[in-house]
């Protein structure tokens, strides 16, 4: 199956100015650590739908997230690994045209982040950036933004 790259999707996506890439997808008030940390209540990205979506195929590689992977290294296996079993880290259910999360995976032992749309009524996926998190923006379990400016 041939790979389809769609240039559009997820208001405040598009790539900050960051030297090693790995916050510099996110909003400024992402990377200031105002998010939507996933508690295991309220809304959370539908995981069924997003496994089914990529489990058929019906997934789209944003221009943006498919030229970060090239230039990164990461491969479309490990970012769908990364989305098929790992874990929800933050939920942005508020985010247009579609919610999105960000998820944690591990590939060899090297952990990757993974943010994703889910577009539930027609069951498509859409891969919006990924990433190898860093020490300088996350604590040690990949998890948790450090603080910066304090």
């Amino acid at each position: 199956m041939g790979i389809k790259i769609v240039s559009v999707l997820t208001a405040g996506r598009r790539d900050r100015a960051c030297k090693n890439g790995s916050n510099g997808d996110l909003p400024a008030y992402r990377q200031a650590g105002v998010t939507a940390q996933y508690s295991g209540t309220g809304y959370q990205m539908k995981r069924n739908k997003l496994k089914i979506a990529i489990e058929n195929g019906n997934i789209e590689w944003q221009r943006h997230a498919f030229e970060r992977m090239m230039e990164r290294e990461i491969s479309r296996e490990v970012v769908k690994k990364v989305l098929l079993s790992g874990e929800i880290i933050e939920d942005y259910p508020d985010d247009k045209p579609y919610p999105s999360a960000l998820f944690l995976g591990w590939f060899e032992e090297e952990p990757f982040h993974v943010i994703a749309a889910i577009d539930s009524q027609n069951n498509r996926c859409f891969v919006i950036t990924a990433y190898r998190p860093d020490s300088e923006h996350f604590e040690s379990d990949y998890k948790t933004r450090r603080k910066h400016g304090n």
